[in-house]
Parts: structure tokens; sequence; C-alpha cells
């Protein structure tokens, strides 16, 4: 079998490596509430709030179920790259989708909350495996 990591210098993935998607609704549960209760939420922004949390849920949901297809029963490359494709597009959509609910809910910020947004924002992404990937 081929050792990607010695010949590539990369470390190889595994069919385990996918068996969970790389953000679940649990952990988005949990950034979500420490978002809030970190930038201190105020009724002026609940609203706003509350939609841009909705769609977040609603694009995590979706990511999730495209996440699954990836490990389906039919090993086929063609057909694995396929569903690989899928998952970008569903990614790229959610990415899309929330644009318009994170402008409106950023431009609520003061630039306190701002601050600290961007700053939970870079520790979130700057360590997903997205983000790790183009480093």
């Amino acid at each position: 079998m081929l050792d990607l990591e010695s010949h590539l210098g990369c470390r190889g993935s595994s069919r385990r490596d996918r068996a969970a998607p790389p953000t679940g609704p649990e952990r988005m549960e949990a950034l979500i509430a420490l978002a809030e209760q970190y930038l201190a939420i105020d009724n002026d922004q609940r609203n706003v709030w509350e939609r841009l949390t909705t769609t977040v849920r609603d694009c995590v949901e979706a990511l999730q179920i495209a996440w699954v297809e990836l490990d389906r029963a039919d090993d086929r490359t063609i057909a694995r790259f396929d569903r690989l494709a899928d998952v970008a597009d569903v990614f790229s959509a959610a990415a899309r989708r929330l644009r318009p609910a994170l402008e409106a809910f950023y431009g609520t910020l003061d630039a306190a909350q701002r601050e600290a947004f961007d700053g939970l924002i870079d520790e979130v992404i700057g360590r997903s495996s997205a983000a790790r990937a183009w480093q």
C-alpha cells in the first residue's frame, strides 16, 4: 500500500477521517453560545443575530447531509470525486447564503464588538481543516 505521508510529505486521508464533517451541530451550537456571550448581544441586535444563527444552523445541516454522502458504499473514484464536488457546491452555496445575514449582523456591531467578532472568527477559521490546507 502506498504511504502518502512518506512519499509525498503529506498526511494521508482515510474514510475514517471523513466519518464526521469538520463542523457539526454540537460544535456550532457551542460557537454560537460563545459568540453571543462574548459579544454581549443587546436587544437592538437580537433580530439580526437570530437571523444569522438560524442561517448558520441551516447551512450546517445542509453540509452535514452532503458530507454523509461522501461515505456511501460506492467506492469508485469518479463517483467519490463527484460527491466531493457536491460537498464543495453545498459549501459554496452556504457561504453565499450566509453573506447577507453576516453583513446585516456585522453592521449592527460597535467598534469593540467588531474587533471581538473579527478575533473570534479568526480563531474559528484559523483552526479549521480548510484554513490549514491553504497555509
